[in-house]
């Protein structure tokens, strides 16, 4: 299957390309191919299985009826409009480097949060990066680690740590990658950034006819690279799998549900500028200019609303259900951890509306 838009990264790239606007002219920010294109390749570009699809039925649904997926895919079709941004020229190198800077960042935060929150301590962890890359560490490199291992103040520590893994990592990751871009330097005769342009549609293609992801461009060597992975499989099995951050987890899929659960209920608890959203997805662009040209948002909310009073009980109208799901999603998808929070205290908890 071809890795259209049904991933993780798509709503990032409808927050920047459709959602947000700065501009009466167009939707969007106005960002460039090259940067909606590395908001897309941030990271997975395609969803895990599904967990809860047995034999193709989705065991959450009570009634028993058939899962939508294909190939273990979420049915995410909504993003197709977005395929644009997987076009053959739009990757960079810059896209790539940002990718895995992000993936360095995400050892150093795991480790910093399994430290502070005493999940694993500072011997245990030195163990296991002596262990894991015992043949790539230089002299100097176990010299940094045998004085972080002797500190006992932890402010001193966890900067230590935290100033070795990412250097370390990092440092690597500029070998590996050099060498490979020589290599597509000489391969393809690239002078000139104007000759690099000429070459990426050629680069990507023979990549992939190989059998190697556009990936690997920007990436570690084989054996470090297995090491490393080796790094990502215990912080995850040690502290994402941790009884505090499952339970963590938990509590967030469990505000994430009672949201949606909320919003569904009950529309009208949208704020004003989400109901001017639903309403200009469902109608056409000639009937909303007809009803609502020029017309200030105080002024037309409030007819909105009444038509969403009817609406919302006309059980046969698909487009409605479509567009405010869509619309529900768009919306908690833009949500900060705080304001989620704050929203689900105002909605369930004892907080007055108002008095944020």
């Amino acid at each position: 299957m071809h890795p259209t838009l049904k991933m993780q990264n798509g709503k990032d790239v409808r927050v920047v390309t459709h959602l947000e606007k700065i501009n009466r002219g167009y939707d969007g920010l106005n960002l460039t191919d090259y940067t909606a294109w590395g908001i897309l390749h941030h990271s997975k570009i395609k969803y895990g299985e599904c967990k809860i699809n047995i034999d193709g039925v989705c065991s959450l649904r009570h009634s028993g009826t058939k899962c939508t997926n294909r190939e273990n895919m979420l049915s995410l079709d909504f993003y197709d409009q977005y395929n644009r941004y997987l076009n053959e020229n739009s990757w960079t190198l810059e896209g790539l480097v940002v990718r895995m800077a992000d993936e360095i960042a995400q050892r150093h935060h795991d480790i910093e949060d399994g430290l502070e929150a005493k999940i694993i301590d500072k011997d245990e962890i030195i163990g296991q990066l002596k262990d894991l890359f015992r043949k790539f560490l230089s002299d100097k490199d176990k010299e940094k680690l045998e004085n972080i291992s002797k500190e006992e103040d932890k402010s001193y520590y966890l900067s230590g740590i935290s100033g070795f893994i990412v250097n370390f990592l990092t440092t690597r990751l500029i070998e590996d990658t050099s060498d490979r871009l020589k290599d597509i330097k000489d391969k393809y005769h690239i002078r000139a950034s104007l000759d690099f342009s000429a070459a990426k549609s050629e680069i990507k293609s023979k990549l992939c006819k190989g059998g190697t992801s556009l990936y690997s461009l920007v990436s570690y060597n084989g054996d470090f690279s297995e090491r490393e992975e080796k790094l990502q499989e215990y912080l995850g099995n040690r502290v994402l799998n941790s009884y505090l951050a499952q339970r963590m987890d938990g509590k967030a899929n469990y505000i994430l549900r009672n949201l949606i659960k909320a919003y569904l209920t009950n529309p009208q608890q949208l704020p004003d500028k989400t109901i001017l959203g639903l309403y200009r997805h469902i109608m056409e662009a000639n009937e909303w200019d007809r009803k609502y040209h020029n017309k200030p948002a105080t002024e037309i909310v409030g007819d909105l609303r009444n038509i969403l009073r009817s609406d919302h009980f006309e059980i046969n109208d698909i487009k409605y259900r479509h567009s405010l799901l869509r619309t529900i999603c768009d919306f908690i998808a833009g949500m900060t951890d705080q304001f989620a929070l704050e929203q689900y205290e105002l909605l369930y908890g004892e907080k007055m509306i108002g008095k944020l």
